[in-house]
């Protein structure tokens, strides 16, 4: 029964894309805390986590039903465990790589998203600084110092990269090691 109501919530929740999620929620945020610039970092963070949590919440839970099927877990079960004492033996500690990767796969979507959103204005607020805010007063001056757009746009697609880089090398040593 909970199993078929997550499923459902993020369902629903993957219609929305990201950024209009996140655009509707920074203006919320934007609107509550209009008078202290760390709630505009405190509305990204909550805007980027409810955005990403649907991705990490459906790979968990499918790894977690093809962990409840192992032998171990089965026999666990018919011991009369807990299920408290199953996730802390076996679930989390075979979840915890699958966790890793894709947190690490996740991280390059929440940065291009903070980046857009304090791109278009809403996201983080001056005096914090921001790639996305970086690029777009580089974009205002592009006639006259190009290299004020190119250096940030450069800086962000370096940072995604590496993350990238280190998801996937992660992920291959992850499968190496099954």
């Amino acid at each position: 029964k909970i199993q078929q109501w997550m499923t459902a919530v993020i369902d629903i929740m993957e219609c929305i894309p990201d950024f209009v999620y996140a655009i509707l929620l920074m203006v919320f945020f934007n609107s509550i805390f209009t008078s202290h610039s760390l709630g505009s970092i405190f509305g990204l963070f909550l805007a980027i986590a409810m955005t990403s949590w649907t991705q990490m919440a459906r790979i968990i839970k499918n790894s977690t039903v093809a962990l409840m099927s192992e032998n171990y877990i089965v026999y666990a079960q018919l011991k009369k465990a807990g299920f408290w004492h199953i996730a802390r033996k076996h679930l989390v500690p075979n979840l915890k790589q699958t966790i890793l990767v894709t947190t690490l796969q996740r991280i390059p979507s929440a940065i291009f998203l903070e980046s857009f959103l304090s791109f278009v204005g809403i996201g983080v607020q001056p005096p914090f600084p921001s790639l996305g805010r970086l690029i777009d007063e580089g974009l205002s001056n592009f006639r006259d110092h190009p290299i004020l757009l190119f250096a940030p746009s450069a800086a962000l697609v370096m940072i995604v990269l590496l993350f990238n880089l280190a998801g996937n090398s992660y992920m291959k040593e992850f499968a190496l090691h099954e």
